[in-house]
């Protein structure tokens, strides 16, 4: 560095920084504490850069020194805890902005940021305070919007709802809120209100995949004699195929002369061995940014309410999806079904066979709460006369060393797509599952599927109840409080033991 005043040079560094050449930032407040290693805004500037980089244990090194030049500036304490939130540190974030806040008690974003740690660590009722204070502070549609998520974790829906309602009246083109309002509505049964404000503005910030332009107009449900209509996913495997059962409705009230299915390529096969889309076109696609294929019109899966105005669940007696043959056949050799006798009810002298799904799409916002650590499942292995196959594909940590020891059969590298597992799906008895697209999978197919759910579960679920309204085939194991998987393991494994022994006893 030029030999200029510190001063000069801090604002240099500055300059570099605003202009995002944060490298180049980085040195110059490095050069510049070298040569005066007590310039305090210069440790703080670094340690903002170091943060802005992504460089989160570095930041906290910095700002911890930081603090020995100067303990009591309060934005050092609020930059050390966002830093700790950032790293996954959840007590040293909340310990920085408590002491942020001794320092500056009405600081609105402070309040903030620590609620938004409490919630991360489902500390709900202290959460709830920090958004009110915060609120108090700065009433301000965030800040509505904000108490409203935590409300929604604490199945306060009703008060969730009415945060959300005045974020929009101070901002009515507020995503977030119309993306937050929405679900709390139809979680609540309130459907033709929910599908109008998810139309509206229903895609999500944050989706499961990446959203896409189309070159052609969004299908408004009116007739389309002569022309193509494209039906796309767009929020995950599991949303596919629970509404492909509005596909006959689309094509009575559309006329379309074409109707083509795109989906994800792990999806294609099942959904063209169904005879729900038959005559349709299916278009796999092997990449989220592929380019459409050529049509007139488009929507996605989860418009097709709103468009269609099938307000209410769109329920189904019958299975609407089927394995291929040769998928069903193949892994009922490999477990041995004789084919001429076919799919057989469990006796005495054949074994149940159950399938076990614990986790979801890890890139799915809530997948942490709705997903379930697999050892948790283990009393379920206590059950007799019972075999356990996974159903979950590829998990990131592989399967876990305890379900296998517990005699979990993992069959599924030879799972190469949905169809794989329909066929594997129609060979057991029941499958249990958290609520991921195997629950979806499973009630489509019209297997017994009992699914497992958070203590605020996803809007389709509703609140309360064991029957699903989307799949007649479903019953539904809830938690009867915040994390409390081992209240519905212990319910399920009383229910599997009283089946399996109910079965039992009646084929004797």
């Amino acid at each position: 560095m030029p030999a200029i005043p510190i001063e000069q040079a801090f604002q240099v560094a500055a300059v570099l920084q605003q202009a995002g050449r944060l490298t180049e930032a980085e040195t110059t407040y490095r050069q510049i504490l070298t040569a005066a290693p007590h310039f305090l805004r210069a440790w703080v500037a670094l340690g903002s850069t170091l943060s802005a980089m992504g460089r989160w244990p570095e930041a906290i090194k910095v700002l911890e020194r930081t603090l020995t030049l100067d303990p009591n500036r309060p934005e050092i304490h609020f930059n050390l805890g966002n830093n700790h939130a950032k790293s996954g540190q959840w007590e040293p974030a909340i310990a920085s902005f408590r002491k942020a806040l001794v320092l500056r008690p009405n600081c609105a974003q402070t309040c903030t940021n620590l609620a938004g740690v409490l919630l991360e660590q489902d500390r709900l009722d202290e959460a709830i305070a920090h958004f009110q204070r915060a609120l108090t502070l700065h009433p301000a549609a965030e800040m509505h919007y904000n108490l409203g998520v935590a409300y929604t974790r604490a199945a306060r829906g009703e008060e969730a709802i009415a945060c959300f309602r005045r974020a929009l009246a101070l901002r009515p083109d507020y995503a977030n809120a119309h993306w937050a309002l929405a679900p709390e509505l139809m979680r609540r049964g309130h459907y033709e209100e929910g599908w109008r404000v998810y139309a509206r503005y229903g895609h999500c910030p944050d989706p499961v995949r990446p959203l896409r332009k189309f070159p052609v107009p969004p299908w408004d449900g009116s007739r389309m004699e002569g022309e193509t209509l494209l039906v796309h996913e767009e929020q995950g495997f599991g949303d596919a195929i629970q509404f492909l059962r509005y596909l006959p409705l689309l094509r009575e009230r559309s006329g379309a002369a074409r109707v083509l299915i795109e989906c994800p390529a792990p999806l294609s096969r099942l959904i063209q061995s169904s005879a729900l889309c038959h005559g349709m076109v299916i278009e796999p696609r092997d990449e989220p940014d592929t380019a459409p294929p050529a049509c007139d019109r488009h929507i996605a899966f989860l418009d097709l309410p709103f468009t269609l105005e099938k307000w209410a669940p769109l329920s189904t007696s019958q299975p609407y999806l089927q394995a291929p043959a040769a998928s069903r056949e193949a892994w009922g050799e490999r477990l041995g079904v004789r084919a001429a006798a076919g799919f057989s009810e469990p006796s005495p002298t054949r074994r149940w066979r159950v399938g076990l799904a614990w986790a979801g799409n890890p890139r799915q916002l809530n997948n942490s709460r709705r997903s379930l650590p697999p050892e948790k499942l283990l009393p379920l292995f206590q059950t007799p006369n019972v075999d356990f196959y996974s159903l979950q594909v590829r998990p990131a940590a592989g399967t876990p060393l305890q379900l296998r020891q517990a005699g979990l059969i993992d069959l599924t590298e030879s799972i190469g797509d949905f169809a794989d597992t329909a066929g594997l799906m129609e060979q057991l008895d029941l499958v249990i599952t958290v609520d991921t697209s195997v629950a979806h999978l499973a009630g489509a197919l019209g297997r017994p599927v009992w699914t497992l759910l958070s203590f605020v579960p996803d809007w389709r679920w509703g609140l309360e109840g064991e029957d699903s309204p989307w799949y007649s085939n479903m019953r539904l194991f809830r938690q009867p409080a915040l994390g409390d998987w081992d209240a519905v393991i212990r319910r399920v494994s009383e229910e599997l033991s009283a089946l399996v022994a109910g079965i039992t006893q009646y084929t004797s």
